[in-house]
């Protein structure tokens, strides 16, 4: 939520010297003040259960076994989805440069 505030606050062209309770800035702290309270929501409701009385394999090679054979699909589908947000900010970042900056 946080990077979603800061990428419109680069793309967007505005003079930031004018008064800071604009209607941007209290849609911005109300929608901050929103995912903060359900997040604290989300830790109390939880019934945390301790390690120890969980049982199973949790080491790296259990974990990189079930990545690569059980939820190998997923894997993929998120890698390319990662691939894409990252091309796409790549592509996002570069519209705003000059292209004559080769002198």
């Amino acid at each position: 939520m946080s990077g979603s505030l800061v990428t419109s606050s680069i793309l967007t062209n505005t003079n930031h010297t004018d008064c800071p309770r604009s209607i941007e800035f209290i849609l911005a702290l109300s929608a901050a003040a929103a995912g903060f309270i359900l997040l604290l929501v989300t830790i109390i409701d939880t019934n945390w259960v301790p390690a120890k009385s969980r049982g199973g394999d949790f080491s790296v090679t259990f974990l990189g076994e079930n990545i690569l054979k059980q939820f190998f699909l997923s894997f993929e589908l998120i890698s390319v989805l990662l691939l894409t947000a990252i091309i796409g900010a790549l592509i996002i970042a570069n519209i705003g440069r000059d292209d004559n900056t080769h002198d």
